[in-house]
């Protein structure tokens, strides 16, 4: 993949020298900023997801709210916790979303256990 988007680069004459200081770790930064631009597309939702993770997260009791939503609804694989993103590990976000995918049915019922829970994702989203 690097080799090709060099070759493109070259082509339209965007590289200096040819290509020859176009590096692997460029490439990843590369990737990384189409990465979270195309993230700008999901940026409300990622939002809602980060807040009710940090919400949940963010106390005993609502930790507890929440186990109680969880056990109630039952047949969630919990083998994975809840991860947070982190702005400086760039497969962060993909980490978050996974961990939140198992969980999904809890946060779209936890309002009707924590009526301070304000950040659930519509079910589209």
């Amino acid at each position: 993949m690097q080799e090709q988007l060099k070759n493109k680069l070259i082509v339209e004459n965007s590289l200096l020298c040819d290509g020859q200081f176009f590096h692997v770790l460029y490439f990843a930064h590369i990737l990384n900023l189409i990465v979270q631009e195309g993230l700008k597309v999901t940026r409300d939702t990622l939002y809602k997801i980060r807040e009710s993770i940090k919400y949940v997260r963010g106390s005993k009791g609502r930790m507890l709210k929440f186990e109680v939503c969880l056990e109630k609804i039952g047949g969630v694989d919990t083998s994975i916790g809840l991860c947070l993103y982190v702005p400086t590990r760039w497969n962060s976000t993909y980490l978050m979303l996974e961990s939140t995918l198992k969980y999904k049915h809890v946060f779209e019922k936890l309002h009707m256990y924590d009526d301070n829970y304000k950040f659930s994702p519509w079910i589209e989203e």
